[in-house]
């Protein structure tokens, strides 16, 4: 019963702490960046595949077709992994998905900030550990 807490990885605060559950975290705290860095990979690769296609297919040049497969909801790419490929573009695109990018970086702190770290820019890196640091406050 207690044990469906875990079904995504992490533990619900409200769960009762038996020795399963404390031994279930421990497993999630020493893999969570090892996860986290297999799920970047992963994007990364769907993402360039995803790319190539469409170059293929629409005669687009790389920037096109990099900005085409972004925007593409059907694609198993996270909003932070959209916002991070975007974040050194000036575009509205990036302006879009800001916002729920640091809230996936806030809820996943720990992990994505360990596996990600390259990847992820620093100032939004900066901005959610300031929100954790007031949550934390209160």
């Amino acid at each position: 019963m207690f044990s469906d807490a875990f079904i995504s990885g992490i533990p619900h605060p409200n769960m009762i702490s038996s020795e399963t559950s404390l031994s279930k975290y421990r497993d999630y705290v020493q893999h969570a960046a090892q996860r986290a860095r297999t799920q970047l990979d992963a994007q990364k690769m769907c993402f360039l595949l995803e790319v190539e296609k469409t170059k293929r297919l629409t005669g687009d040049d790389l920037e096109s077709a990099s900005l085409q497969v972004l925007q593409d909801t059907s694609l198993s790419l996270t909003v932070l992994f959209r916002y991070c490929m975007l974040a050194n573009c000036s575009s509205d695109l990036s302006k879009k998905y800001r916002e729920a990018a640091l809230q996936c970086l806030v809820l996943g702190y720990f992990a994505l900030t360990a596996g990600w770290a390259e990847f992820i820019p620093d100032e939004l890196i900066d901005e959610a550990a300031g929100i954790i640091a007031i949550l934390c406050e209160g």
